[in-house]
């Protein structure tokens, strides 16, 4: 399995060395080699950052040729699932292999941060 985690920079980061550390090998807990790939994908990393840059589902077309072995897994914003399901489907990705979870708001949120913003001034 190979996990893409996009965030803003790398202080969105919260589990990144957790992840490394799993995704690098051995766990005495579980008795066995993991068996996952782990790729941050930073869209405002800073000059420092080493890593995968850009857009998170941009980075996996990049990398992935063939999806036809693949099931995809994808947990964002809305503008990020429709760019998943348009540009996966357009290299093959059958719907029935996408997976997703949309982070929408509940229809309240938007006038909640509206109050909040409010009384804060």
């Amino acid at each position: 399995m190979t996990l893409y985690w996009g965030v803003r920079s790398e202080r969105d980061l919260y589990a990144h060395a957790a992840l490394e550390q799993f995704a690098a090998g051995y766990s005495p807990a579980a008795g066995h080699f993991k068996r996952l790939r782990y790729v941050p994908v930073l869209s405002e990393p800073s000059t420092e950052w080493q890593g995968c840059r850009g857009l998170v589902h941009e980075a996996v077309l990049r990398d992935i040729d063939d999806f036809g072995k693949y099931d995809v897994y994808a947990a964002g914003p809305p503008a990020m699932i429709e760019a998943v399901r348009r540009e996966f489907g357009r290299r093959g990705v059958a719907a029935s292999r996408l997976y997703f979870d949309s982070f929408d708001y509940a229809p309240d949120s938007l006038e909640r941060q509206r109050m909040s913003a409010a009384t804060k001034s």
